[in-house]
């Protein structure tokens, strides 16, 4: 006699997917780079402006958030600029391209 009763596994199947990850709060990430002796910034405007940055990837605002605390004045002020700049030339595009943006 078998025994029926035990669980039919299927070995092709793939494991469940792990749940999303939780979006960490900036607050948390502006500790990372608090400590910036050669610069003087808005922390929380820069981080703003890095989080909606639609030309770079997760792992590129990573290595900029990483390089915060060796960048110098002039740096810091031409990220800005850029970033700046970046979210006016895409508010422009909003009417025409904002589903392709989105």
């Amino acid at each position: 006699m078998t025994d029926t009763t035990a669980p039919v596994t299927d070995q092709g199947s793939n494991p469940p997917l792990p749940p999303p990850r939780t979006k960490t709060p900036n607050d948390t990430l502006v500790g990372r780079f608090m400590v910036h002796p050669l610069t003087t910034f808005a922390e929380e405007n820069f981080m703003d402006l890095l989080e909606h940055s639609l030309s770079l990837s997760t792992f590129e605002k990573k290595r900029v958030i990483d390089a915060i605390p060796t960048l110098s004045q002039f740096q810091i002020d031409e990220l800005v600029k850029v970033f700046e700049d970046e979210r006016v030339e895409f508010r422009k595009l909003m009417p025409t391209e904002g589903e392709i943006i989105k």
